[in-house]
C-alpha cells in the first residue's frame, strides 16, 4: 500500500509539473511586425483561433522557468508563426522558448515586399 501511494504521489508531481504552452506577442522595433512567442507556461490552455487554426494555447500564461533557451525561427516567404505551432510545441515541451519575427512586408497579412526569388535549381538535362 506505501509504496502505492508512493507512486501515486509521484504521478501526480509529474503531472503538475508538466508546462502548457504559453503565447504572448511583443511589439517590433519601428515598422517591424510583432514578435510571437511560445514559452512554458504554468497557465491552463484554451481553445484559440489564429488565422484557419484553432490551437490549445495559454495567452500570456504565466511563465515557468525551461531550460533557458530561446529559438528564433523565420516563418518562411508569405508565412505565419501558426502553421509552425506544431514544431513550437514540440520546443516548449523541451523546455525551450521559441520566437517567430513577423517579416515586414512578407507574411500572409502583407505580400508587398516578398523575399529574394529562389534560383532555378531544375536539373540539367543533356
Amino acid at each position: 500500500m506505501r509504496n502505492y501511494l508512493l507512486t501515486c504521489l509521484l504521478s501526480l508531481a509529474t503531472a503538475c509539473a508538466q508546462a502548457g504552452m504559453g503565447l504572448t506577442q511583443l511589439a517590433g522595433l519601428q515598422d517591424d511586425g510583432p514578435v510571437t512567442v511560445f514559452y512554458p507556461s504554468s497557465a491552463d490552455e484554451q481553445a484559440s483561433q489564429r488565422g484557419p487554426f484553432t490551437l490549445s494555447l495559454a495567452w500570456q500564461g504565466a511563465p515557468v522557468r525551461g531550460n533557458g533557451r530561446l529559438v528564433v525561427i523565420s516563418h518562411g516567404s508569405g508565412g505565419n508563426p501558426w502553421v509552425h505551432a506544431d514544431l513550437a510545441r514540440t520546443l516548449v515541451k523541451a523546455g525551450f522558448v521559441v520566437a517567430f519575427p513577423q517579416h515586414r512586408g512578407d507574411h500572409t497579412g502583407d505580400l508587398t515586399d516578398p523575399g529574394p526569388v529562389s534560383p532555378d535549381i531544375s536539373p540539367v538535362v543533356r
